[in-house]
């Protein structure tokens, strides 16, 4: 005789399945700037502060970086084409500075990095076609200085890298105890 397994939740399973849910809801209640939700608020602050709830509000957390890279793109173009060109540039940058082999400061870093030669060069673009046509002086100055402080912001976020692996660090995290060792 044959014997059904069937997948069964464990009560862990479903506590963390139940809390991710009530996270989600809390999360999309809080996120309206427009309609504030006081209560939601403090019932985050209760989740949150319940031992291993920050681990998880983190995980939920960890797709900021690509969040802001798709809105920056999409907010410079609705072709699809050059949607994908972009996408796949700043893909191709974050592996070239070695994000994967990196450190989680290193991958700060590079994140950094991409979104400002992202923003760099999308500032570049607009500069340009702003200055193809007739314009007044005061809009020659704000190009310049928003090119000028894009361009710094890239410099800085290159020399934070170059700092970072000139500190040549080792982190190891100890995520059952919330603990970091530094070996560096």
């Amino acid at each position: 005789m044959e014997k059904k397994t069937q997948a069964v939740n464990t009560p862990v399973q479903t506590d963390e399945r139940k809390v991710r849910e009530q996270l989600s809801d809390l999360m999309r209640r809080c996120g309206n700037p427009e309609k504030p939700d006081p209560q939601a608020r403090e019932e985050l602050n209760r989740l949150i502060s319940r031992e291993g709830m920050a681990k998880e509000v983190m995980k939920q957390m960890d797709g900021l970086y690509d969040m802001a890279l798709n809105q920056r793109i999409n907010l410079y173009t609705q072709a699809d084409f050059m949607r994908e060109m972009l996408l796949f540039k700043c893909i191709q940058l974050k592996e070239e500075l070695g994000y994967l082999a990196g450190n989680p400061l290193e991958r700060l870093a590079i994140e950094q990095i991409v979104l400002c030669w992202l923003n760099l060069h999308l500032t570049e673009l607009s500069y340009s076609n702003a200055l193809s046509q007739p314009h007044d002086i005061a809009v020659g100055i704000y190009w310049e200085k928003r090119v000028t402080l894009a361009g710094k912001r890239y410099s800085r976020a290159l020399g934070t890298l170059a700092k970072v692996r000139n500190l040549k660090l080792t982190l190891q995290v100890n995520n059952a105890q919330n603990q970091i060792i530094n070996n560096g």
